[in-house]
């Protein structure tokens, strides 16, 4: 089973501990560099590769109230 949409897709740790990979065909690679997380991109991966975190159940922040101009931090 595949479920990246590109050749080029990464996962980090935590994403890719927290998603299931039986019966896929993965390979890890671990950057000291860091780089970025494809989890959640639509565009990069199928939604049933998603981690609980990014899938279609995740539970999303709250958006700010309009209402909020500038926040200060003294």
């Amino acid at each position: 089973m595949d479920v990246k949409k590109i050749f080029s897709m990464s996962l980090c740790s935590s994403c890719f501990k927290n998603s299931n990979h039986d019966g896929h065909d993965f390979n890890r690679f671990f950057s000291q560099a860091g780089g970025a997380c494809d989890c959640g991109n639509v565009d990069v991966l199928k939604e049933s590769g998603f981690c609980f975190r990014h899938g279609p159940n995740a539970q999303r922040p709250p958006v700010p109230s309009p209402d909020i101009v500038s926040l200060g931090e003294f």
